[in-house]
């Protein structure tokens, strides 16, 4: 079992705790309706709903029950898998699922899912599997992708290749992009290391372990980028620990973990309220970093 997946259980349990109760704890498993106790991923939508993307289904929770959504044989407005990776609400209000194998829209009204059309550079169909979602300051989505870049202009339903960045990366099998305060794009990769795009200059940085001194990094595999209050950009590595750059010279240090634990497996990045920054890793539980 993934231990990540074990925690996200938890984590849940926690969540309804806080929601019902101060003072009781309440666990929800399979036997309260939760289709699968592998949890991928935990997110409330505008509407205060709570998601559950799960292995084995999709699970809506209003505070009292599950409702849950699963592929249907035959019936092309139920999910395309039910290995359900992730759930994403954008600014307009869209509800995007990203199932194995392919990205759908939820409809409210209609209470079914639509498979968005995907082309390849050339234009045919193909069933994209989603890493990472961006929702830039204009309201267009990127999407990191097994395919390189993909990008659905804000109102449409077309997801089209980024075709001028992609012929430029190294690599296509891409793990995480992020929108900086600057607008500048922060693209991960599984081995190539991180590319940093500028739209206002057409400028794409790129650091990794056999890039120039300067742009130089220990670690290939990206796996989260953040940014904090003070323009400070903070990415994880995989095999390389905590990174953090300076956005105004574009300088890189790595951030040594206090508990000495050598090339930390950091997983996921997040500022809380407090501005601390939250690090997920991978077999060293939750570590926290004050950048001031």
């Amino acid at each position: 079992m993934n231990p990540t997946k074990g925690y996200a259980s938890i984590l849940f349990a926690i969540i309804a705790t806080l929601a019902i109760s101060s003072q009781t704890t309440k666990f929800y498993s399979t036997e309260q309706g939760l289709s699968n106790s592998m949890i991928n991923q935990i997110y409330q939508d505008k509407k205060g709903f709570i998601w559950v993307a799960t292995e084995n289904g999709l699970n809506k929770f209003d505070g009292n029950r599950f409702v849950v959504y699963m592929k249907s044989a035959g019936d092309t407005l139920s999910l395309k898998s039910n290995h359900v990776k992730a759930v994403f609400e954008d600014s307009s209000g869209n509800f995007w699922v990203r199932c194995s194998g392919g990205l759908m829209l939820y409809d409210r009204d209609s209470d079914t899912f639509v498979e968005l059309a995907v082309s390849d550079a050339n234009g045919m169909p193909i069933s994209l599997s989603v890493i990472s979602v961006c929702e830039r300051h204009n309201g267009d989505l990127y999407f990191a992708t097994g395919y390189g870049l993909y990008t659905v202009g804000k109102g449409q339903t077309q997801c089209r290749p980024v075709a001028h960045l992609n012929e430029r990366f190294t690599e296509l099998l891409l793990t995480v992009v992020y929108e900086d305060s600057d607008n500048r794009l922060w693209i991960g990769t599984e081995n190539s290391g991180l590319y940093v795009y500028s739209f206002d200059t057409d400028e794409l940085l790129s650091f990794s372990s056999s890039a120039p001194p300067s742009q130089r990094i220990d670690c290939n595999t990206i796996s989260a980028v953040c940014e904090g209050d003070s323009g400070e950009m903070f990415v994880g590595t995989l095999y390389g620990g905590l990174l953090r750059f300076d956005k105004s010279s574009m300088s890189v240090s790595r951030i040594p973990d206090a508990e000495g634990t050598p090339n930390l497996p950091v997983k996921s990045l997040i500022f809380d309220s407090a501005g601390q920054l939250l690090v997920g890793t991978d077999g060293f539980g939750m570590k926290k970093y004050e950048p001031h």
